[in-house]
């Protein structure tokens, strides 16, 4: 166990620290509930787009495959349902909408509570422009990769439990892809990990641009299956709390080293 703080899931605050050269790939939050088809009809998405612009001018529509949030990683949406994404201008923030679910996703994340204000907004205007009454869902996934000198030097960067076998000399052998996988039960919520060494080109999800080297990925994903009624302040206040032991987790993952690599000050 890491000495940043005692067990990983204690009540014990954990301070999240700035990391400007973070190994994050990708973080996604999402919330789903009941099927809500008014929310993107013509009527509706002209007073969201009205409500979402000044962030996210960029709107762009199909009826091709989207990514839900699930405990097996992200999920394609059905490819008949339409599903309208919002975007900044230079489309590393995007907000997806159907009918049974909001996201937003980012592959220039910076805080946590910069990233949970963006998505309660999102939430606040679908609820103010046509609100499910209830939602039966709420999750946040981070997706971190190593990679170049951060894969080279994985062993200073990456607790003991985590490195598995890539922390042996398998000499003449070498690993093409190690993959391992556990699931938690909290209280507040449900965690899936996801961590291990993939080969270049190949992605743990769509949602990842392949790099062509190899990689090392930890990817973290909370949530919670249980309904509640549609209000954009009870989302938020999940959304941090999942987040929160989301961190809890990639802090019980990786060394001080890390932190300080990335620019945290430790």
């Amino acid at each position: 166990m890491p000495s940043h703080f005692g067990g990983a899931f204690s009540t014990d605050a954990v301070e999240e620290i700035y990391l400007p050269r973070a190994p994050l790939a990708m973080a996604l939050a999402q919330v789903r509930f009941p099927q809500c088809p008014e929310l993107i009809d013509e009527d509706h998405l002209g007073q969201l787009r009205d409500r979402l612009k000044a962030r996210y001018p960029i709107l762009r529509e199909d009826k091709a495959v989207g990514f839900l949030i699930s405990a097996g990683g992200l999920a394609e949406a059905p490819p008949s349902e339409r599903i309208v994404r919002f975007k900044d201008k230079a489309e590393t923030w995007q907000v997806s909408i159907g009918q049974s679910f909001i996201a937003l996703s980012t592959s220039t994340y910076s805080t946590r509570d910069d990233f949970c204000t963006r998505f309660e907004e999102t939430v606040a205007a679908a609820a103010d422009v046509a609100s499910p009454p209830i939602f039966d869902r709420v999750g946040i996934r981070y997706i971190n990769r190593f990679t170049g000198d951060d894969l080279v030097e994985l062993g200073s960067l990456v607790t003991e439990p985590f490195l598995g076998l890539t922390s042996l000399d398998l000499t003449p052998a070498s690993i093409v892809q190690s993959f391992t996988q556990t699931i938690l039960h909290l209280a507040e919520g449900e965690i899936t990990a996801r961590w291990g060494l993939l080969p270049a080109g190949a992605v743990l999800d769509p949602a990842l641009v392949p790099v062509d080297t190899p990689s090392w990925i930890l990817d973290v994903d909370v949530y919670q299956e249980r309904k509640g009624d549609f209000v954009a302040a009870e989302i938020d206040r999940q959304t941090r709390q999942y987040a929160d032991l989301a961190y809890r987790f990639f802090r019980m993952a990786t060394t001080d080293n890390l932190l300080r690599r990335a620019g945290g000050q430790t």
